[in-house]
């Protein structure tokens, strides 16, 4: 069964609407590529690509999402309607002024039938305990890929996921503590060999109210 969870947008919608032509193309250009893209929109088909190995996702190091590099990838298919809560506008309205040349260039592109990378997204896990928990989703990369599959009636994607977690709580009755010079180490004293450590420089210590450890990554 999948966790609920609090979802974020990596995205620039909540700016205010600039009605000016874009600096890279006339007026008379982007209306032109307008009219066609909304002439090839029926039946237009995504083809996904699913093969990892394919894709250049070293380039995220360069974009400023390079903190999930350390995380192995997975691709999942999942509605898309985890992604919205109702408040994004009409699914029918694609066009935004603001994002208008890059819808247009994503529609032209899957025109040609070559395959897309699907969205990517971010998975901030906590660790309970041991056990993971999933308390948000951030999509980082693919808005535009996911409105316009959204459009086209698609109600499952797949989606890259990368897992980071950012947090980890232990249960002082469960659990022991100890730190040598670069480490804390974590073991549970019910349970030999479950053990859990964290380098100092990559992870802060804290107690909370009841004074179970919380080691939260550092930023």
């Amino acid at each position: 069964m999948e966790t609920k969870c609090k979802i974020q947008f990596e995205s620039d919608e909540d700016e205010a609407l600039d009605l000016k032509p874009r600096n890279r193309t006339s007026f008379i250009v982007t209306q032109q590529r307008l009219y066609k893209a909304k002439k090839i929109l029926n039946g237009l088909k995504i083809n996904w690509e699913f093969d990892l190995n394919k894709m250049n996702l070293e380039s995220l190091r360069d974009s400023g999402y390079g903190f999930v590099i350390n995380c192995d990838p997975k691709i999942k298919i999942r509605r898309i309607d985890i992604w919205y809560d109702g408040n994004e506008g009409d699914p029918k309205d694609i066009f935004y002024p603001q994002t208008i040349d890059l819808t247009l260039d994503l529609i032209e592109f899957i025109q040609t039938g070559k395959k897309i990378i699907p969205p990517i997204a971010v998975v901030l896990v906590h660790l309970i305990d041991g056990e993971k928990t999933y308390p948000e989703m951030i999509l980082l990369d693919g808005f535009q890929r996911l409105k316009l599959a959204r459009y086209l009636g698609e109600t499952e994607i797949p989606i890259i996921f990368f897992e980071d977690t950012n947090q980890c709580n232990f249960t002082k009755e469960k659990w022991t503590l100890t730190r040598n010079a670069d480490e804390y180490k974590v073991s549970n004293l019910n349970r030999d060999g479950d053990v859990y450590t964290f380098k100092t420089a990559g992870w802060k210590l804290y107690k909370n109210e009841i004074g179970d450890f919380v080691l939260v990554k550092r930023q």
